[in-house]
């Protein structure tokens, strides 16, 4: 999991690694706790003191550490998250917040520091609800089987059928099959040859693997069972085959083993804040470092405070001082989320306009309610509709490019009457979007493509003064980069006597634009500011010219096949001949992946309102 974390570009499926420690944990902690229930000496008050002495010290530690460096390097916005995702760590249940936070315009994972904990999440909350279900099927093992098998069907089930990937991924409901997996592992021994359990030990070790390498499919679906099964049958094959020997039992694996916990727990917050410093992607040397730093934490947390704490101190106010203060970080967390992640803080004076430049603009990514009272349309998240005059001239069309186009409008740095109407571009992907139907027909549906054709063509019919439809979408957009849903657009504007103006997207950056003069971080007096990124000022022209070229190949196509609709390029605008810039002097173009910030959109306006003029013929 740690080098999935640091190098995704090698280990593609390393958070497999939470599969495989669900079964780990099932097994041992499941295990127990029958256990303890046959010998008669489980106890619930000792089975969760256990646990608070197993998960707290740590946590408590990396809480406070958290807190502190996201009080001195992050926007408000961000330490506004971190505190909502403090509070959810402090009641381990980490996992719901993260379910409503992967919609299109959330931040994203690795701005969260505290991302990681949701399998922590999983975990204690499967130990909320296990114990009593041991406890009620104790007097019968066919019981006991039934119901954990029962448990593993019906959560399973669960996860490969589940209508969201964000529930498949975060919810219990769909991961207890994984625990109950190392449940079922402990309680049924397996009783087999020497050979064939070292056999099983290799198969195993090689599902793990294999699927860590290779690119999985996302969630929901029934590939986790590669790895959960491969962690399977290496706990059943026992230690004392070779490869339980050689390899799960050498020196290093019983280390990273010991460490395992606090390992856990630290890097990511280091991963995660060396992202926030740079602004993008962090230097290897510095993931190296940051790496590196998680180990000698982990080592100081396990050797300095779990040991001691675990099994020496046994003061009866020991849970009670470990308890305490992870609620006072949940009301910390709480604080801070009702603060509006306390803007007064220096790093925010230090970075007022890098932050507001860069900060995810909501009010242009979702309805004002102006088409409510204008139209009568209520055009709700993630579906945007909004109208700044009675008589708007353009309506702009499309995703959340077209947004981001729009945005110097809506904020009103660009004076002209328009009205927009869109939805993000994962929403034009959807199944059923992308057909032969006649378009004024297939509108009539519920997808939100088709509420948006809908409402843009009802808005036009009741708006004599639009006099083009202007479309600038992103340009992997597979609806606009269809010459057939192109035509069908084209034909129903024609039908109410409007032009149709394509705009070729701006360039697709790979880089994040903060990167190129990343924010000004100063802690206890040192100056922590992380060096310029050439990569995210500029990016070679002909790599942005490759992405853009099936979009760029459509657009002509469509203008070459009638004249009457006008193409306009925007990479001129912020390319010369080498490069296409991210920046300008006065600050970024843009305020993420592709998507122009209010600076960005007033630059690509100022060019594209005279032209369109000419164009047209007339004001627009």
């Amino acid at each position: 999991m740690v080098l999935y974390h640091a190098f995704p570009e090698v280990m593609r499926s390393g958070f497999i690694g939470v599969d495989v420690f669900f079964v780990i944990s099932g097994f041992l902690i499941g295990g127990l706790i029958s256990s303890e229930l046959a010998a008669g000496t489980f106890s619930f008050s000792r089975f969760y003191a256990r646990r608070v002495r197993r998960l707290y010290p740590a946590l408590i530690l990396v809480l406070g550490f958290t807190v502190w460096v996201g009080w001195n390097v992050m926007t408000p916005d961000e330490f506004r998250l971190l505190g909502r995702h403090v509070l959810a760590a402090s009641l381990f249940v980490s996992n719901f917040p993260l379910m409503g936070e992967i919609g299109y315009f959330d931040p994203e994972g690795h701005s969260k520091p505290l991302l990681h904990l949701w399998s922590l999440g999983i975990e204690e909350q499967f130990y909320l609800l296990w114990p009593a279900l041991a406890v009620l099927t104790r007097k019968s093992r066919r019981a006991f089987l039934a119901m954990t098998v029962a448990v593993a069907l019906v959560t399973f089930v669960l996860n490969v059928t589940s209508p969201s990937p964000a529930e498949a991924f975060y919810a219990p409901w769909t991961r207890f099959w994984e625990l109950t997996a190392g449940v079922l592992v402990a309680h049924l021994p397996w009783r087999a040859s020497l050979r064939a359990r070292t056999v099983a030990c290799a198969a195993g070790l090689a599902m793990i693997v294999g699927a860590a390498l290779v690119d999985l499919p996302g969630f929901p679906g029934g590939w986790p069972l590669l790895p959960v099964v491969g962690a399977a049958l290496v706990i059943a094959s026992g230690p004392d085959t070779w490869p339980g020997r050689r390899v799960l039992s050498c020196g290093p694996a019983i280390f990273v083993g010991k460490i395992s916990y606090p390992l856990y727990l630290w890097h990511w917050p280091l991963l995660a804040f060396a992202w926030i410093a740079c602004g993008a992607f962090p230097p290897k040397l510095l993931v190296c470092v940051m790496v590196a730093a998680a180990f000698v934490l982990a080592w100081l947390t396990y050797a300095l405070v779990e040991k001691p704490i675990r099994f020496r101190i046994r003061s009866r106010w020991l849970i009670a001082g470990l308890v305490l203060p992870v609620a006072a970080f949940g009301v910390a967390g709480f604080a801070i989320l009702k603060l509006d992640g306390i803007s007064g803080r220096r790093v925010v004076a230090d970075n007022r306009t890098l932050f507001e430049d860069i900060r995810i603009p909501f009010d242009t990514r979702m309805s004002d309610g102006t088409c409510i009272t204008t139209y009568g349309i209520d055009a709700r998240e993630p579906y945007a509709c909004q109208v700044n005059s009675d008589r708007p001239e353009m309506l702009i069309f499309g995703d959340s490019v077209s947004m981001a186009f729009h945005a110097a409008i809506k904020s009103g740095d660009v004076k002209v009457p328009a009205v927009f109407v869109g939805t993000n571009s994962s929403l034009w992907a959807e199944p059923g979007c992308v057909t032969s139907e006649a378009l004024e027909s297939w509108s009539k549906g519920n997808l939100f493509c088709q509420r948006a054709v809908r409402d843009a063509l009802a808005i036009i019919d009741r708006t004599p003064s639009i006099k083009a439809v202007i479309v600038p979408p992103f340009s992997e957009n597979p609806f606009f980069n269809d010459p057939g849903r192109l035509r069908a657009l084209q034909a129903a504007l024609l039908k109410r006597g409007k032009r149709l103006i394509l705009v070729a997207a701006p360039p697709p950056f790979y880089h994040a634009p903060e990167g190129c003069r990343p924010r000004r971080i100063s802690i206890a007096g040192i100056d922590l500011t992380a060096p310029s990124d050439i990569d995210s000022c500029r990016e070679v022209r002909w790599n942005i010219e490759r992405t853009v070229q099936r979009q760029h190949a459509v657009f002509e196509a469509m203008v070459r096949e009638d004249p009457r609709i006008r193409l306009f390029e925007s990479l001129p605008i912020f390319c010369d001949a080498d490069y296409c810039h991210q920046w300008s002097d006065a600050g970024p173009y843009y305020w993420s992946w592709g998507h122009l910030n209010d600076r960005g959109s007033a630059r690509l306006l100022e060019v594209f309102l005279p032209w369109l003029h000419r164009v047209l013929g007339g004001p627009a």
